[in-house]
Order: C-alpha cells, then structure tokens, then sequence
C-alpha cells in the first residue's frame, strides 16, 4: 500500500473514532494481509482489541469491478470501524453457540450464519452512518438483504 493510502486510512480513522466512541480502542494495521478482498477487521472485544488488515491491492480496483468508483477508503473505514461498534453483540452470540449443546456442524452453520448478520448489519450501520454524515444515500451496489 503506498504511503499516502496509508496516510488516507489513518486520516480516516483519526476522524471516526471519536464520531464511533472508539477511542477506547487500541487499533492496530496490517497493511499487506494475504486472503483479505478490499480489508476485514479482527478483534477482540472484551479486551478492546483491534487490527485492521488490508488487501496487498487495497482499492486498486480494476476497471468494470463491482465496488467500482463508489468506494473509498473512508467508506472503507466507517464500514471496519463500525465492526468494532457491533462487537458485543457478535462475541455474546458466539459466547452462547461455544456453550450450546450442538454438533460441530451446526455450531459451524451456525457461526456462518453469525458472521453473515455481523457484516450484514455492520454494513446496514456504515451506510447509515454515511448517509447522515453526507447527507445522501450512500450509492454502492446493494446491501445482500436488498436482493432479496
């Protein structure tokens, strides 16, 4: 990732922090993460705990791409912080299918499905959060539950 896309995501992030409550958060990078599409975030929220990881071609997208001119790296970053605000509730949920009852399948189906929600709403909160902050709708493609 070049220098000045570097100096961009911790912009971005310098600027939603706050707006988020995040500043409690210690946040780390991995600029150059193999097996990452645009960039995810792991954390750890009972310890407050965060990395931030990149694609080695972090929005370098090829021409006809489905994300297209629409994203940015501060869409971006809303869309990875916004993991962190919704945290709790995906560590509480995956707390209770650890101590369920359940075969190793459906613990797996059920974590898949866990995952898909987090991101669905994680995303559902970052347009949100854009849309007031811009004052228009963001105009990405749409949301997985807008296809239905």
């Amino acid at each position: 990732m070049t220098p000045e896309k570097k100096a961009e995501v911790m912009a971005a992030v310098a600027k939603w922090r706050p707006r988020l409550r995040l500043m409690d958060w210690a946040i780390g990078y991995e600029w150059e993460a193999e097996k990452v599409v645009i960039a995810d975030c792991r954390h750890d929220a009972r310890r407050k705990r965060a990395c931030i990881r990149f694609a080695p071609d972090f929005l370098t997208v090829p021409e006809g791409s489905a994300i297209g001119g629409w994203m940015t790296v501060e869409k971006a970053m809303v869309h990875e912080l916004c993991h962190l605000v919704v945290s709790p509730l995906y560590t509480e949920a995956m707390d209770a299918v650890a101590t369920a009852r359940v075969g190793e399948q459906e613990e797996r189906q059920i974590n898949e499905r866990l995952s898909d929600a987090d991101e669905q709403v994680t995303e559902f909160l970052a347009r949100l959060l854009w849309g007031v902050h811009e004052e228009t709708a963001w105009d990405g493609p749409p949301c997985k539950e807008e296809t239905l």
